[in-house]
């Protein structure tokens, strides 16, 4: 083993039980390949599959991490932009021929998390706890076996270029992430690369808050809130609290305004997004699809061939509409809780006009100020004549 991966026990107490659904993006900042038998001999790739190709946003861009001939294990070390909690670990896989000699090859992998500061070669990684294959029952890694200690044995992924496999774990802050990696078996000599078309890294869901609003959609004189990325039922949460339920949509103009309303004021992590979670959803029985807010179903707005409860197990129950880039912008999509794997909505939460908005934020909608301020002078006249009268 390795002397740089040890047992820090500061960092074991900090884990926690992982929140099921990691999918708030963590930026990286920096990334480094050295050996991990000596952490001094550096192993990035410098060629034209340099190893920068790993974390510059590009799918189509190819890194196989160590250089030419490489037959040490190694370790591929990943600076997050800020200390961050983190819970999931992903790769945009290529070929599973990983030194170019045919055939397909086995290699042994590990997640490693750090605390430390400094080179990130000089720092001390642990294991991650609590490892599962895949997230919400996809991108599973094809491997023997997946180890809750953050080994991965025997992997061989898929030869379709361009797809993800992700594990999750418990949630820890930490300061940087790395893979440990070595070739077990297959042609083509010791060789040991990785190919890899993007590493990417994310946290575990914040829960929904306020971002926008209170905005008065002056067809029904209802309040509007928009919400932060979240699970559809945090988002119906925070509605909750606020009053109101997740936007019930009755009719095209409705379904319009929020959707030129809202997907305006935020940027989605995939062109068919900004996508925003409304009130719909057939949890209770499947097929029967039903408002939070208790209005009877009418209006539905699906995208061809939707509802079609796909994405498997446990089904698709919550419904968003798509964004601008899709190809039915403000169209509906039944979603699992969490919206998609690469995607989280943003939530539209909706309030009666007779509840007064609690939330106002700077440079936006003043109303619901507005609206206070007044019910306050109103009641304090009251108490200058009820003193009068007295």
């Amino acid at each position: 083993m390795n002397p740089k991966i040890v047992s820090v026990i500061s960092l074991l107490l900090l884990a926690a039980a992982s929140p099921a659904y990691g999918q708030t993006t963590v930026p990286i900042s920096d990334i480094e390949v050295f050996a991990a038998s000596n952490p001094s001999i550096n192993l990035d790739r410098t060629d034209f599959f340099h190893v920068d190709k790993a974390i510059d946003g590009d799918l189509t861009t190819l890194s196989f991490l160590t250089p030419s001939g490489n037959t040490l294990e190694a370790i591929v070390a990943l600076e997050l932009s800020t200390p961050s909690t983190v819970n999931r670990f992903r790769v945009n896989k290529f070929q599973s021929d990983t030194d170019d000699n045919g055939g397909t090859d086995s290699m042994d992998l590990q997640i490693l998390v750090t605390i430390d500061s400094g080179p990130l070669s000089t720092r001390n990684f642990v294991p991650v706890s609590g490892m599962v294959n895949g997230y919400q029952g996809a991108e599973l890694i094809n491997a023997s076996s997946v180890v809750s200690n953050g080994s991965i044995i025997g992997d061989v992924h898929d030869p379709v270029n361009g797809t993800f496999w992700s594990v999750t774990f418990d949630a820890l802050p930490v300061t940087a992430v790395a893979m440990r990696f070595n070739k077990v078996s297959g042609p083509g000599g010791p060789f040991v690369h990785y190919p890899v078309g993007e590493f990417q890294i994310f946290g575990p869901s914040p829960g929904a808050t306020v971002i926008a609003g209170p905005i008065v959609n002056p067809a029904n004189g209802h309040f509007y809130y928009l919400l932060n990325r979240s699970l559809w039922t945090e988002a119906e949460t925070e509605a909750q609290s606020l009053g109101g339920h997740l936007a019930t949509i009755n009719n095209t103009a409705e379904n319009q305004w929020v959707f030129d309303t809202f997907t305006p004021l935020v940027v989605g992590e995939i062109p068919d997004c900004p996508c925003l979670w409304i009130g719909y959803n057939d949890v209770a029985q499947e097929g029967a699809f039903v408002w939070t807010s208790g209005k009877t179903p009418g209006f539905e707005n699906w995208s061809p061939y939707e509802p079609n409860n796909g994405g498997g197990p446990p089904g698709e129950s919550y419904v968003y509409l798509w964004g601008p880039g899709h190809t039915n912008p403000g169209r509906w999509n039944d979603a699992q809780v969490y919206g998609g794997v690469d995607f989280q909505p943003f939530g539209v939460a909706e309030v009666g006009p007779t509840v007064v908005p609690s939330i106002q934020l700077p440079g936006l909608l003043l109303l619901g100020v507005l609206i206070t301020l007044v019910g306050r002078s109103h009641l304090a006249r009251l108490d200058e004549r009820r003193s009068i009268i007295r």
